[in-house]
């Protein structure tokens, strides 16, 4: 099905989009399966801390957010994040990823402190080896 839909586009759009196309299709392949590599570790439980973490972002969206926020608002900052976010990384990608990683290690170093403070019998039982 693949050269199915290969040939459809080079037939309507010619050879001219063929090497864009394929960039954008392949940066959204590696985007889509960070996504669902992420779920499944979040849904699966295959990683923990990981799940209680996304469990207290939820869990503080609702009861602390939720109330703040309409419907139709949230929809508009979703559209508004979807069109801004991306333009936004472009032009300052450096920046942002030396913030992004400077983030992480802080993050990493709160998660090892936290999970050199549980008892060796419990750590061996909720913590992939």
């Amino acid at each position: 099905s693949e050269m199915c839909i290969r040939d459809s586009i080079n037939a309507e759009y010619g050879e001219s989009l063929k090497p864009d196309l394929e960039e954008h299709v392949r940066a959204n392949y590696h985007l889509w399966n960070a996504i669902t590599s992420f779920l499944h570790r979040v849904f699966y439980f295959s990683d923990v801390s990981l799940t209680l973490r996304v469990s207290l972002l939820l869990s503080f969206l609702g009861f602390v957010v939720g109330p703040l926020i309409s419907g139709i608002t949230l929809l508009f900052l979703v559209f508004l994040a979807a069109f801004s976010i991306p333009r936004i990384y472009v032009e300052r990608q450096t920046a942002i990823d030396n913030i992004l990683r400077a983030i992480q290690i802080k993050i990493n170093n709160a998660v090892n402190t936290a999970t050199e403070k549980i008892p060796p019998g419990i750590k061996e039982k909720i913590l992939p080896k």
